[in-house]
């Protein structure tokens, strides 16, 4: 390696083979580094593309360079004023390039990426079915004690319960009547909480939630029960749990792309607002519609309750999001398919046999349920 010696600069040298370290002489080659011991006797030689930073620079220590290409070599260079010269001589001195192996690493990594995407994109909605039939009913019960507990917390008020003996003795009366009409094996839990949003909702494990701004907005039992219902058979045809499984599939995509891993605290609230804000699919919210149906039906009660609230919504303009600081109401049943087009499908139908009627007592007790 020829020489030119218009640059030359002390240093300590280690030859990667042993702790000790070396004075020595440094000179900057056409070809790269001639380092000398204090004999000028040349004992190595390092190419310009594999000189490179050992470490990050700080003003009180010296410069340490390192050889990409024989491992364990270093040099440390007191005069930091060195390195701008080295810098014009040396390609790779601020920044090491990337190896054919490191793209490779990239680019497997990017394809896992790819195709773990695509999977919770497209895959994952397909086979929550099976999946959501394969979960014991003791962990969703327990999960959706979980969500349900979440879901007080955001919506209600120091997570006001309304526990009026009358009132949960009238709920659970409607509840088990509807019930009986079908053969599941889940056991309906069904609570209020005291809320002015009007608002219902299935979690997983058979535990569905009525908030008070629901009861205030309706005008008779009929019109809870076909909510009712309808959250009925969200559970029966395990959309809630079909749900979780997407959030947990997008939670993790989310911590893969971010590296930001979130709290099961956190989990559990964005899947109770996803719940709670009705984020099913067109058909998921017309397959519940059509169980609701089945389930009054059965019941002998009338379905035009149903027909009759989501009327209300709709003349009221609720269903788009309207709201005020007297009238919470969130887009209740509103998003797929719209209000009106489930109101159609319903009045489509048959009509309805004369329903029995609920007791008047029983509706008055579950509006004070919250007394």
């Amino acid at each position: 390696m020829t020489s030119d010696i218009s640059v030359r600069f002390e240093a300590r040298y280690s030859n990667g083979q042993s702790a000790e370290q070396h004075d020595v002489a440094v000179l900057c080659a056409i070809q790269g580094l001639i380092i000398e011991n204090t004999k000028s006797q040349p004992i190595a030689e390092w190419d310009w593309k594999d000189v490179k930073l050992a470490e990050a620079l700080t003003a009180d220590r010296p410069i340490r360079l390192q050889n990409r290409s024989l491992e364990g070599e270093r040099l440390a260079i007191p005069d930091q004023s060195i390195l701008s010269q080295l810098e014009q001589l040396a390609p790779y001195l601020k920044r090491d390039p990337v190896s054919r192996a490191g793209v490779q690493k990239f680019t497997i990594i990017g394809a896992l990426f790819l195709c773990f995407a695509l999977f919770v994109i497209y895959g994952l909605p397909r086979i929550a079915g099976p999946l959501a039939e394969s979960i014991p009913m003791e962990w969703e019960e327990e999960i959706g004690a979980g969500v349900v507990k979440t879901v007080t917390k955001i919506f209600s008020a120091n997570e006001s319960k309304c526990e009026n003996p009358k009132g949960l003795l009238a709920l659970q009366h409607l509840t088990d009547r509807l019930a009986a009409t079908v053969d599941t094996p889940y056991r309906f839990k069904v609570r209020v909480a005291k809320s002015k949003v009007v608002n219902a909702f299935a979690a997983p494990g058979g535990h569905i939630v009525i908030l008070s701004g629901l009861i205030e907005k309706a005008d008779t039992l009929e019109e809870v029960a076909g909510v009712l219902a309808h959250e009925m058979g969200h559970v029966i045809k395990r959309h809630p749990a079909k749900a979780l499984i997407h959030a947990y599939g997008w939670s993790m995509l989310i911590t893969a792309l971010t590296g930001v891993s979130g709290s099961s605290g956190d989990l559990a609230s964005g899947f109770a607002l996803h719940l709670a804000n009705a984020s099913y699919s067109r058909s998921n919210e017309a397959e519940a519609d059509e169980t609701a149906i089945e389930i009054l039906t059965l019941a002998k009660i009338n379905n035009t309750g149903l027909v009759n609230f989501f009327k209300k919504l709709l003349n009221e303009g609720k269903a788009e999001g309207t709201r005020n600081d007297d009238d919470l109401v969130l887009k209740y049943l509103a998003s797929h398919p719209t209000l009106r087009e489930r109101i159609d499908a319903i009045q489509a139908k048959p009509k309805p046999p004369r329903g029995t009627p609920i007791s008047e007592d029983d509706w008055q007790a579950i509006q004070n349920i919250c007394d």
